[in-house]
């Protein structure tokens, strides 16, 4: 029995491992790395489509790890980084370039008939989210993606360019580098290789010339680097003129403006001096002036003075008339100033008269409580003694 036993677990472990190497030969495990992403293609349904704003498209699997069935599932990676087409067969090409070399250089006749090398180095990757356009083309094959989407814009951009150009200004200098900026542009923006789902990031164009057209280009360079040359000791002599006709200039402007400063310091001075003679005249003048009405205050405060003494006296004068008209003694001195101011009066209206006859009186006054005074008049011109008040 036991003997049994021992064979049923021999054999179903057998059994569990040959499932398990049949399942990791069938359903192995798909990793992808960080740098990837995959295209799956089913065996009945074909590529793994989505719905996409633009329709359908292949749906790209990000990095991760994932079962899969290998007779009817397939994930197609994809290395996201950067890829390299080079056209050189240069000998001093560094060992990775001239593994990954495509072609030899390009042999471009330029304008005026020389034939010129052209040496292309293209820096490339795919395009995320355009995947399934070139795995439809290419099915993640590099070398196929470069020759069926690169290599007819690059020859075509290349030769378009250089024809048009004479040996000189392709070879180096301005022209070269003018060169190199258009065909960068023109690769980026050509729709064959957008379209299909690749970038361009870079592209180098490099240019060699036959032996003895170099010999003549370089004997050309080095006299224009002597001319430059000259040109540049001439510029140093010039801004060193330059440079000391400035500091003369600057020294100049020194002495204007302390000269100028001086100016202006004696202007200020002077004006100081005019305006503290005025300022000094009109305290003078303020001085005076308040003098001036300090004492008119004082003359008018003694005239107000005088004048309050007199009114006040002539109040007392009064005040002793009037107390003389007080009472009994009063009312006779009131009687005999009438009397006076009557006959006053009379004499005057009798001044120049000549004859009067002696029987004429004039009653003079008659009032209530008073005397009649009655005045006979003799011969004109006698003197008259004055009347007596009535009661004396």
């Amino acid at each position: 029995m036991r003997g049994i036993m021992v064979k049923v677990g021999i054999w179903a472990a057998s059994v569990l491992v040959l499932l398990m190497v049949v399942f990791g030969i069938f359903c192995p495990i798909d990793v992808l790395q960080g740098h990837e992403r995959a295209i799956k293609e089913n065996f009945f349904k074909g590529v793994v489509m989505e719905q996409g704003a633009d329709g359908l498209k292949a749906v790209e699997f990000l990095p991760r790890k994932r079962w899969y069935i290998r007779a009817i599932d397939e994930y197609v990676h994809y290395d996201m980084r950067k890829h390299r087409y080079i056209l050189d067969d240069d000998a001093n090409l560094p060992p990775e370039d001239k593994e990954e070399a495509n072609g030899p250089a390009l042999m471009i006749q330029v304008d005026r008939g020389q034939t010129v090398k052209v040496r292309v180095k293209v820096i490339w990757r795919y395009e995320a989210g355009k995947l399934g356009v070139v795995h439809a083309q290419c099915r993640n094959d590099r070398v196929v993606a470069e020759m069926k989407v690169l290599d007819t814009p690059v020859r075509r951009i290349a030769q378009s360019l250089v024809t048009s150009k004479d040996a000189l200004s392709v070879y180096y200098g301005d022209g070269l580098k003018a060169l190199q900026t258009e065909f960068k542009d023109l690769l980026q923006k050509d729709a064959a290789i957008t379209s299909m789902g690749l970038v361009i990031d870079d592209a180098v164009l490099f240019t060699d010339l036959d032996p003895k057209y170099v010999e003549q280009i370089n004997a050309k360079i080095v006299a224009e680097q002597k001319i430059l040359a000259q040109q540049q000791v001439e510029k140093a002599n010039l801004a060193e003129a330059e440079a000391e006709k400035a500091k003369a200039e600057i020294e100049k402007n020194k002495r204007i403006v302390a000269a100028e400063a001086a100016k202006q310091e004696q202007i200020l001075g002077a004006e100081a001096a005019n305006e503290k003679t005025i300022l000094a005249a009109k305290a003078d003048m303020e001085k005076q002036r308040l003098e001036g009405e300090g004492l008119k205050v004082r003359k008018i405060a003694e005239a107000e003075g005088v004048k309050a003494l007199k009114l006040a006296e002539a109040a007392g004068e009064d005040a002793l008339k009037l107390a003389k008209y007080d009472g009994v003694a009063g009312q006779r001195q009131t009687e005999v100033l009438i009397a006076e101011r009557v006959a006053e009066k009379v004499a005057g209206m009798l001044k120049g008269v000549q004859v009067i006859p002696e029987r004429a009186f004039v009653s003079v006054s008659q009032q209530p409580g008073m005397g009649s005074a009655v005045v006979p008049v003799a011969d004109v011109g006698a003197a008259q003694p004055p009347a007596a008040p009535a009661g004396k």
